[in-house]
């Protein structure tokens, strides 16, 4: 390989891209493929070729970088050093693919398989790398947490956004996505949302200082400006909200360690989990505040809230319903989404071990060197139960949004104000299925 040469192709290609030149920069990155077939030009062709593909709106040329990078993956990805960019590159070649299919229908992958798929499985194995760099690490969360904000799972998003400001704070991307979710998480959520809007204010505003994207910094205005006409009161926007921050208190020992075991692992059943600063972020208190129903079925019964919202707690896996097909509701595909990765993703480990534990056992031990599903350390297991506990914690609270969403759309529907039945207490007989 003369790599002389190829660096001076690379050099020339990155001052036409840098100066808006992407066909030119495109014909230089080309010609290296004249120089031999070796994995180092996969790598700096893949590269370019991405982000060349997404300027030029084309995405022939992002197929193309993607099919360079995965031919050459196992010898590129054997290089520790540029391991984690090869995988991120393509992530982001899947990313624009999804992209274009997304700006002709914004419902593209509802309830079925897209690029995000793909997209998350190359940022995870970007991050399970641990690259060095911070920014670099940071604009991998912010990726990342993008591609669970388009399946719909909010929360996730939202916390990939808190790790990419921890390792960098004052990340435009990170910090203006993060308002963005944050603000559609506050209409879904049903409550506190002023609180969550003029946190998401908060969040765009700084945002706009830190980027330097003409088009993001627009992108991130339109927003700004949107959620301005939900107060009256503009000046409201302009006092940052104080929180006091939330604390376990309680003179039982064990209660306090459990509260702030719950705290630590974002495991209440409670939307302020994605905020935590205040005390209302204690305790299980997600529920449904309505629900919009008939007084009378089909065979003239009465139709109580209680029985339909019994419902609710029983949570299982059923054969998609058409009707639910239909809704286009991202709170069912969030579901959905959390159930593709127990078939076959990165939750299909937890499956196992769930299968093991019913059907056959598991061996516990304080140290094991070999594990599976069935033989595993108890550090292992502690970690997995956490982390089922926080997707079924998440999953619950998607179905509450679904649930939601779904009265709303029925107010707007009706249009006028509706009589009110006050539900206080939920009888004995009918906490049961039937």
């Amino acid at each position: 390989m003369d790599a002389k040469k190829v660096n001076e192709l690379l050099k020339q290609s990155e001052e036409k891209y840098a100066s808006g030149d992407y066909k030119e920069a495109y014909r230089l990155v080309m010609r290296m493929s004249e120089l031999g077939s070796y994995p180092l030009i996969s790598h700096y062709m893949g590269g370019m070729l991405v982000d060349i593909g997404l300027h030029l709106r084309d995405k022939k040329i992002v197929r193309k970088a993607v099919e360079i990078l995965e031919k050459d993956l196992k010898l590129l990805t054997k290089r520790t050093k540029i391991a984690p960019s090869v995988y991120y590159n393509l992530a982001n070649g899947y990313s624009y693919l999804y992209d274009f299919k997304r700006i002709k229908d914004p419902s593209v992958g509802y309830l079925g398989p897209t690029e995000l798929y793909k997209i998350r499985e190359y940022l995870l194995k970007a991050i399970e790398l641990k690259p060095k760099d911070k920014k670099f690490l940071s604009q991998i969360w912010t990726n990342l947490g993008n591609c669970f904000d388009y399946s719909g799972r909010v929360l996730d998003a939202l916390e990939c956004y808190e790790m990419a400001l921890k390792y960098k704070p004052d990340h435009g991307m990170a910090m203006g996505n993060k308002g963005i979710a944050l603000s559609y998480y506050a209409h879904v959520s049903g409550i506190h949302i002023e609180t969550f809007l003029r946190e998401a204010y908060t969040l765009i505003y700084d945002a706009i200082k830190l980027v330097v994207d003409p088009g993001i910094k627009n992108y991130f205005q339109n927003y700004f400006n949107s959620l301005k006409k939900y107060f009256a009161d503009g000046e409201i926007l302009e006092t940052r909200i104080s929180f006091p921050g939330c604390k376990a208190e309680s003179t039982d020992k064990f209660e306090e360690f459990m509260t702030n075991f719950c705290l630590e692992n974002k495991l209440y059943l409670n939307i302020c989990n994605a905020c935590q600063k205040c005390d209302e972020a204690i305790g299980d208190t997600v529920g449904i505040k309505n629900m919009i129903v008939s007084l009378k079925s089909s065979d003239g019964k009465i139709k109580h809230f209680y029985s339909l919202a019994n419902y609710l707690n029983h949570i299982k896996q059923e054969i998609i319903h058409k009707k639910m097909m239909e809704m286009k509701n991202f709170a069912l595909n969030a579901i959905y989404d959390i159930f593709q990765e127990f078939e076959n993703g990165r939750y299909n480990k937890l499956r196992e071990t769930r299968n093991a534990l019913t059907h056959r056992f598991v061996n516990i031990r304080i140290i094991q060197e070999n594990e599976d599903e069935e033989n595993m350390s108890e550090d292992t297991l502690f970690e997995q139960t956490v982390e089922l506990a926080r997707i079924v914690r998440n999953v619950i609270i998607y179905l509450m949004n679904l649930v939601y969403l779904e009265e709303k759309a029925k107010e707007e529907k009706i249009g006028h104000k509706l009589p009110q039945i006050q539900s206080f207490e939920y009888p004995d007989d009918l906490k049961s299925y039937r």
